[in-house]
């Protein structure tokens, strides 16, 4: 870079690494993101058996973070399953051992076909993790 220094050019990037750092959010892919750790629906998967949704994550952050699952058919919306809220980790911080968790939530589809399964955090709908899974008639 024309007119910039080696040690400017080290505060530039130490500010950067510094900046990037603050704050809290979560972060993470379409799938398995930071707090969520895994999805399963198992039963019987007939329309009108009992299903259940075991959802997993940990937790590491000092505030309540309320989640929902919902199940899907594509991206159209069928029925809210369940929401629960993950108790805060006291005097946590995103460098403290997160604390494990998980709730289930009992459901029934009532028409075959392909479906998912699709939780995620209520203030971030971007951190999601989700389950797909066929549903036939008896």
């Amino acid at each position: 870079m024309p007119g910039v220094t080696p040690p400017r050019l080290l505060a530039l990037a130490l500010s950067a690494a510094l900046l990037a750092g603050c704050g809290v959010g979560f972060a993470g892919g379409p799938q398995g993101t930071e707090f969520f750790k895994s999805l399963t629906v198992t039963g019987h998967k007939q329309t009108g058996a009992p299903l259940t949704a075991a959802v997993t994550y940990e937790q590491n952050y000092p505030l309540d973070v309320p989640i929902q699952c919902e199940l899907r058919r594509g991206k159209a919306l069928i029925k809210l399953i369940g929401g629960a809220t993950a108790p805060p980790y006291p005097d946590g911080t995103p460098e403290k051992t997160p604390f494990p968790g998980n709730f289930s939530f009992d459901f029934t589809v009532e028409e075959a076909g392909h479906y998912k399964v699709q939780c995620y955090t209520t203030a971030d709908d971007d951190n999601f993790i989700e389950e797909e899974f066929d549903v036939r008639d008896p």
